[in-house]
C-alpha cells in the first residue's frame, strides 16, 4: 500500500501527509476504495462503446480512452502534454499545457465518447490563467511581432486576452514564447466550443464559454485591418512557428468559428444585441480560407500566397504539419453539409500533402479527412498503416515528442461513426460499404446520444435520447424509403422527411428508435 499526498501551489513536505494516510487505512477503507475504483471503471465504459470489425483500431480506441480515463477527474488539476505520466524531472517541454494544438488536441474526442466530464479540469484551468491573459494582450503584446505590434497597437490591446504558447497550473506561464502567433487563445476556444455543442449545458455556457469567447472577440476586433477596397479584413499571424502571413487559414478559421458561436449563443442566452451585429458584420466581411496549387491541383493553403515571411515561406507544405487544414478540425467550419466542390478541394489537399505519418498531424489529420468525407476504407487504412508500427503495448501512439495528444484521434473514429454538421446528424457517414461495426451511446451534438449498428451493408435502427430536448434533424440511413420514429414507452409519433432529412421534436429525458418499414 502507498500513500500518496503533496501537490498544491506551495507544497510542504509531503511526507508526514502520506505517512499519517497510509497509516490510517484498514481493511474495511482499503476495500470500500477499492470497490469505488472497480465501480468507476464500470460505469466509464459503460458510457459508450463500439465494435469497429477491427481489433487494430479497437485496441487503439480502448486504449485511448483508458489513458483519458485514468489521467483526468472532474474536479482535480488537468493533465498536461504527457497526461500523469512524468517518468523524470525533466519531461519534454515541461509536461506544460501547450496552447498551439497540443494540450487541446487531448480532448479532441471525449465529447463524441460521452465523456465530456473529463474536460472539465481544462476549463478550470484555463479560467484561473485568464487574468494573466488580460494583462499579457495589453503589456506582451509587443513580443509577437515587435514592429507590426508597434505601428498598430502601442498600448496593446485591452479587454482582450492573449495566451503564450505553455502554461500551466497555478498561472505560470511555462513558455512565454508566441512565434509570432496569435492563435492561442482560438485553439482554446475550440473545445469550449465543442462542449457547448455537445452538451447543451446552458449553464456553461453563460458562466465560461460565451464570457471567455467575448473577450476573444474583443482582441481580434482590433486585431483585424479592414481592407476599404475589397471590403474584407485581413488578418496577419503565423500559422506556422515563426512564420508570419496574411489571412492565416487556421486563424481565420477559428476566429470564424468563435465569431459564429457567440452571434449564435447571444440570440439563445437573449443578450448583447449590438455586439451581435458587430460580431454577424465581422463574420461576413473574414476573408475566404487561403487556396494555392499544387501539381495543377486545387488546394488549401497556410496563408494568401506570396504574403508568407520567415524560415520557410511556402504557403503549402507536403508531408508536412496539416496545420493549412485545421479550419475543418478542430475550427468544424468545413464539413459534410458544405458545397461538394469546396470538399473536393479538401480531399485533394489531404492527398497532396500526404502527412499521414508526420508525428503532429496524428491528432488531427485523419479526424480532417473524416469531417469533409474522405473515402472510408482508404483513411481507415492510412489509420491502420500508422497504428500497425506506431501503437505500443501501453497503448501509447509512438514518437519521439508527443504524449497524450495522439488520444485525441479517436475523434477521427467516432466521425467515422456518427456526425452532425450543417444542423443535420448523419450514422456512419464515413464507414466502408460492406464493413460491418456499430456503436451505443455516442453522443452527437444537440445533446443527443445515439446508438446504431451497421450489418451487410444496411444499417438497422438508429436509437436517439434526448438531452434537452431539441429537435432532431437525421440524414435518412434508408434513403428514399419509409421509415417509423417510435418513443419508446409511448409509440409512434409523427415525423417529416424533406430531402431525405428526417425531423422530429423531443423531450428531454426520451428516447426515440428510429427504423424503416
Amino acid at each position: 500500500m502507498t500513500g500518496v499526498a503533496g501537490g498544491g501551489m506551495n507544497p510542504a513536505d509531503p511526507a508526514p501527509a502520506a505517512r499519517t494516510l497510509a497509516d490510517a487505512q484498514n481493511a474495511g477503507s482499503l476495500d470500500s476504495q477499492y470497490n469505488a475504483h472497480v465501480e468507476w471503471w464500470k460505469q466509464y465504459w459503460l458510457k459508450s462503446y463500439v465494435d469497429l470489425d477491427d481489433d487494430l483500431l479497437e485496441r487503439f480506441y480502448y486504449g485511448s480512452l483508458y489513458l483519458l480515463g485514468s489521467s483526468l477527474r472532474q474536479g482535480r488539476t488537468a493533465s498536461g502534454l504527457y497526461g500523469i505520466w512524468a517518468t523524470t524531472d525533466w519531461p519534454q517541454w515541461g509536461s506544460d499545457m501547450h496552447l498551439n494544438y497540443n494540450w487541446p488536441a487531448n480532448y479532441y474526442g471525449v465529447y463524441s465518447s460521452n465523456r465530456a466530464d473529463l474536460a472539465l479540469p481544462y476549463y478550470d484551468l484555463v479560467t484561473a490563467f485568464l487574468p494573466e491573459a488580460r494583462r499579457k494582450s495589453v503589456q506582451e503584446l509587443n513580443r509577437v511581432k515587435a514592429d507590426y505590434v508597434a505601428a498598430r497597437f502601442p498600448n496593446g490591446i485591452a479587454g482582450g486576452v492573449l495566451f503564450p504558447v505553455g502554461i500551466t497550473p497555478f498561472t505560470y506561464t511555462s513558455d512565454g514564447s508566441y512565434h509570432q502567433q496569435v492563435a492561442n487563445s482560438l485553439f482554446t476556444a475550440t473545445q469550449y466550443v465543442s462542449y457547448y455543442e455537445y452538451t447543451q449545458d446552458r449553464t456553461f455556457l453563460s458562466t465560461k464559454a460565451y464570457p471567455f469567447l467575448k473577450e476573444i472577440a474583443t482582441f481580434f476586433r482590433s486585431w483585424l485591418e479592414f481592407d476599404a477596397a475589397s471590403g474584407r479584413h485581413r488578418l496577419w499571424a503565423g500559422p506556422h512557428e515563426g512564420t508570419w502571413g496574411r489571412n492565416s487559414s487556421p486563424d481565420v478559421g477559428m476566429l470564424r468559428q468563435v465569431l459564429t458561436f457567440l452571434v449564435n449563443a447571444s440570440v439563445e442566452l437573449n443578450v448583447d444585441a449590438a455586439d451581435r451585429t458587430t460580431w454577424q458584420n465581422i463574420l461576413n466581411a473574414l476573408p475566404a480560407i487561403p487556396r494555392t496549387t499544387s501539381n495543377g491541383q486545387t488546394v488549401y493553403a497556410l496563408a494568401d500566397p506570396g504574403t508568407m515571411t520567415g524560415g520557410d515561406t511556402r504557403v503549402f507544405r507536403p508531408g508536412d504539419n496539416t496545420v493549412n487544414l485545421e479550419f475543418i478540425h478542430p475550427a468544424e467550419v468545413l464539413g459534410l453539409s458544405s458545397p461538394s466542390a469546396d470538399r473536393q478541394v479538401a480531399i485533394t489537399t489531404l492527398d497532396q500533402m500526404n502527412s499521414w505519418g508526420q508525428e503532429n498531424s496524428f491528432p488531427k489529420v485523419f479526424t480532417q479527412a473524416a469531417r469533409v468525407g474522405y473515402p472510408a476504407q482508404s483513411l481507415i487504412d492510412k489509420l491502420k498503416g500508422q497504428l500497425s508500427t506506431k501503437l505500443m503495448q501501453n497503448f501509447r501512439v509512438y514518437d519521439a515528442n508527443h504524449g497524450l495528444e495522439k488520444a485525441g484521434a479517436i475523434e477521427a473514429v467516432n466521425s467515422m461513426l456518427l456526425q452532425t454538421d450543417g444542423g443535420v446528424t448523419r450514422v456512419f457517414p464515413v464507414w466502408p460499404a460492406g464493413k460491418n461495426g456499430s456503436f451505443v451511446k455516442l453522443r452527437a451534438k444537440n445533446a443527443f446520444v445515439v446508438s446504431s449498428a451497421r450489418s451487410g451493408g444496411q444499417v438497422g435502427y438508429v436509437d436517439i435520447t434526448s438531452g434537452t430536448g431539441k429537435q432532431v434533424r437525421l440524414a435518412n440511413p434508408w434513403p428514399g424509403r419509409t421509415v417509423l420514429v417510435t418513443r419508446v414507452g409511448t409509440g409512434t409519433i409523427s415525423h417529416t422527411v424533406a430531402s431525405d432529412v428526417i425531423s422530429f421534436p423531443t423531450v428531454a429525458g426520451a428516447t426515440y428508435s428510429v427504423t424503416v418499414v
